[in-house]
């Protein structure tokens, strides 16, 4: 693969991240899912470039939004999990609702900093 080809797709996958960007400092559902997968495009494709002697590496920032997003993500995956077992949200344990929506709150206080 070709230094010209290689830097168009990686420019292809930083916009990418950059699509999402403001609905991942919201906390966007959908944008934290689609974030976090554009990501791991991005780092498919550096590891590629490693292999071929070409020296990239993804910023530690964007590692660290990546990070702090998975957890968002997860809690997010957990509240459906909860409406699909319980069926509605008037029977879902309060004190655990209160518990994933604070951790979210907390993540994303983590994360708009990092998002700016």
């Amino acid at each position: 693969m070709h230094r010209k080809d290689l830097l168009h797709i990686i420019d292809k996958r930083f916009e990418a991240l950059r699509v999402n960007w403001v609905g991942l400092h919201d906390v966007n559902k959908d944008a934290v899912h689609d974030w976090r997968v554009d990501y791991k495009k991005l780092r498919a494709i550096l590891r590629l470039a490693a292999q071929l002697k070409k020296k990239l590496a993804i910023p530690p920032s964007l590692k660290d939004v990546y990070t702090i997003s998975g957890e968002v993500r997860d809690r997010q995956m957990q509240s459906e999990r909860m409406l699909q077992w319980f069926g509605s949200e008037q029977f879902f344990p309060p004190s655990y609702t209160q518990l994933l929506q604070q951790e979210i709150t907390n993540y994303a206080d983590e994360l708009h900093p990092l998002t700016e």
